[in-house]
């Protein structure tokens, strides 16, 4: 979460300016489950030595793997923006958000299984801790509000982020090289994008309101596949004259692609002649998600 200071003054008639400093502070878990199993026994050779005799005598039948991330991340976050009242109906606005450096801290295990083609298992376990930084990009904002004609109110935002600027810090000057390569990989494959919102509201009534929203966040990858699109909906209700109850559903959808392990295949055509050729590849797991989120908020006037 994010915990913030904040204030805003009128400087100049229907000119506003804010600004606002705030801690983020949270944790993530991640457990992934992967198994594998060779049921058309698609690989079928003698390349593994199983019982240590240095001769090859079976080969994978199921690949099992559990895996176990838990990340604990702190940061700061400065944001600055100005608001022009147009008129009664009309705002316009724009911020800006500083580059932020997050703190992460992380505890890595994974046990391995393998069981093979004659029965053997293999099994391995590694655990591990890592820290280090991520400065993320700034952040520009631009807005535009509509507000009561008739008891409608309508907004539009875009957000603006370099996210080929982001840049890791391992903190470590034996893994300068790995970090150079991190950098490296962020710059050539991410990008910038323009992420984009829309919200309705209509007041029915003093005592009752409705809303709804939608928004689009496009991948940072360059060609990535994995575009955010969110959809919203709530409704506010006066309890009384000085408590107000707001409920909102979020649902977001978007596609994932990972690499769940790499691997080498080798062309043993080139024998006797020359060396086997060899290519390193990914199996890759698709998937879709589909995210929901309750949120409920009572507000006290005092």
């Amino acid at each position: 979460g994010e915990y913030s200071l904040f204030f805003a003054t009128e400087f100049q008639e229907n000119l506003f300016f804010g600004a606002s400093a705030g801690i983020i502070s949270g944790t993530y878990n991640y457990d992934r489950i992967f198994q594998e199993d060779d049921e058309l026994n698609l690989y079928n050779s003698d390349i593994i030595d199983s019982d240590s005799d240095g001769e090859g005598e079976t080969d994978v039948d199921r690949i099992f793997m559990d895996e176990q991330l838990e990340s604990t991340f702190n940061g700061f976050r400065g944001r600055a923006g100005l608001l022009y009242k147009v008129s009664d109906q009309l705002n316009i606005g724009a911020s800006y958000t500083l580059p932020t450096i997050i703190t992460v801290d992380e505890i890595y295990d994974v046990t391995l299984n393998n069981r093979f083609d004659n029965g053997e298992e293999f099994e391995d376990f590694i655990e591990s801790e890592f820290s280090y930084e991520i400065r993320h990009p700034s952040v520009i904002s631009l807005g535009v509000g509509i507000n009561d004609i008739s008891g409608l109110s309508l907004s539009f935002a875009a957000d603006y982020t370099d996210f080929a600027s982001t840049t890791i810090d391992f903190q470590d000057s034996e893994l300068i090289e790995d970090e150079l390569a991190e950098n490296d990989f962020i710059e050539q494959n991410f990008e910038s994008v323009w992420s984009l919102r829309a919200g309705a509201s209509y007041n029915f009534s003093k005592d009752f309101t409705l809303r709804a929203g939608a928004g689009y966040n496009p991948s940072r990858f360059v060609n990535g596949n994995d575009d955010k699109t969110t959809i919203s909906g709530g409704a506010g209700f006066t309890i009384t004259e000085s408590i107000r109850l707001e409920l909102t559903a979020v649902y977001t959808n978007w596609e994932e692609e990972s690499s769940v392990y790499d691997f080498v295949s080798y062309d043993y055509s080139p024998l006797p002649d020359d060396r086997p050729l060899t290519r390193f590849r990914s199996a890759e797991a698709n998937r879709t998600v589909d995210k929901w989120r309750m949120m409920g908020t009572l507000r006290f006037q005092m």
